[in-house]
């Protein structure tokens, strides 16, 4: 979630020139009426994503910023359940449902911006037959669960991302988006130095650091499946270095180097076990313990609002072992990951107490 309100980062100027919800029936800006019908559904329709959002106890207030008749751009404040006061950014209309923490975007058209981006990486990965692990969930408009990643499916939603950034972006003054993706910078001598103290992957199966052979075979073949989805990540040209850093058969994590297709070096956290695969960037998490932590969240988050009958929109996709095709929400499904997030706070986190006080890492 974002912390950014309408009195923060110059949000308060920008709404100024928004269209409030509860006027945009009598606005007289619409070209026709057509235009404004399609434009008030629109908007009711984003308000029911912002209603549905996980973490959204109630919205406050909701603005059009900008669109057309495909799509349209709006603004939303919220009250959390815990009682804060958030803002979000939510695309709708003849695309997935996309949704952006306002800290992340500077207005309209960087949200815009922002999701060509991602809808174009989504789109590629797919083509090219990599993983959509680290990338947007592409949802189902009204119903929002997650929709199965077809080649079809990612050459319609390539062409969508190429005519708003042919026909509807140069017609909008676009900031410089802030990066929704975090972890493409270059790796720092901090991570380099996490690495001496970890296990390359083709030294696992003599390392002496294991307490029993069962579980020096279970690193070798999770360390396996880590190579494996590495490679199948959007960005990933060739794996460079592999590394273990801790864990056992419920969840263990690798630190992975690769060379991106363009030839830049990237690190990246792989989190396997018996729960659906996890991918950070190493700006992110510290360490092995905190990724866990990290998991943990994101698996219960996920679990939970199945469970509660909210959406999945702005939530990190959860994908199925193997596979990595999205887990589809299902009560079954919710309970099975709510038990894996549980089972690695109560059987692996407890062994790290240290390393997530020294992060400053909340986890619970």
């Amino acid at each position: 979630m974002g912390s950014c309100g309408t009195e923060v980062d110059g949000i308060k100027e920008l709404v100024a020139q928004m269209i409030p919800l509860q006027s945009l029936g009598k606005w007289s800006g619409f070209e026709d009426g057509g235009h404004r019908d399609d434009t008030l559904a629109m908007a009711a329709e984003a308000f029911d994503y912002a209603s549905r959002l996980p973490w959204c106890q109630k919205v406050d207030e909701g603005w059009y910023d900008r669109g057309v008749g495909v799509l349209g751009v709006f603004y939303f404040t919220y009250t959390t359940d815990s009682g804060e006061h958030e803002a979000t950014w939510i695309v709708v209309g003849d695309i997935p449902p996309y949704q952006i923490d306002a800290a992340l975007a500077h207005d309209g058209p960087s949200v815009l911006a922002q999701f060509v981006r991602d809808a174009s990486d989504w789109s590629e990965a797919i083509a090219a037959g990599k993983s959509a692990v680290g990338l947007m969930p592409v949802l189902a408009r009204r119903s929002l669960v997650p929709i199965e990643p077809t080649l079809q499916l990612a050459q319609g939603l390539g062409g969508r991302a190429r005519f708003i950034e042919r026909e509807i972006l140069p017609r909008w003054e676009v900031a410089r988006p802030a990066s929704a993706r975090k972890g493409l910078n270059e790796p720092g001598p901090q991570l380099l130095r996490v690495t001496q103290r970890m296990i390359r992957i083709e030294d696992v199966a003599h390392s002496d650091h294991f307490a029993s052979e069962h579980d020096r075979r279970v690193a070798t073949k999770l360390g396996q499946e880590a190579q494996a989805l590495t490679r199948r990540l959007h960005w990933c040209g060739s794996v460079e270095g592999a590394w273990y850093e801790r864990g056992n058969e419920v969840a263990s994590v690798f630190y992975f180097r690769f060379k991106t297709k363009e030839g830049r070096t990237r690190d990246t956290w792989i989190a396997v076990g018996d729960m659906p695969p996890y991918q950070s960037w190493t700006d992110t998490a510290p360490d092995g313990a905190c990724v866990l932590a990290s998991c943990a969240i994101t698996m219960r988050g996920w679990a939970k609002a199945v469970l509660s009958g909210k959406s999945l929109l702005g939530l990190e996709m959860v994908v199925q072992r193997h596979n990595l095709l999205p887990l589809q929400p299902t009560r079954a499904s919710a309970q099975w990951v709510l038990t894996r997030s549980r089972r690695i706070e109560v059987a692996l986190l407890p062994q790290w107490p240290k390393e997530l006080a020294a992060s400053g890492y909340n986890w619970r």
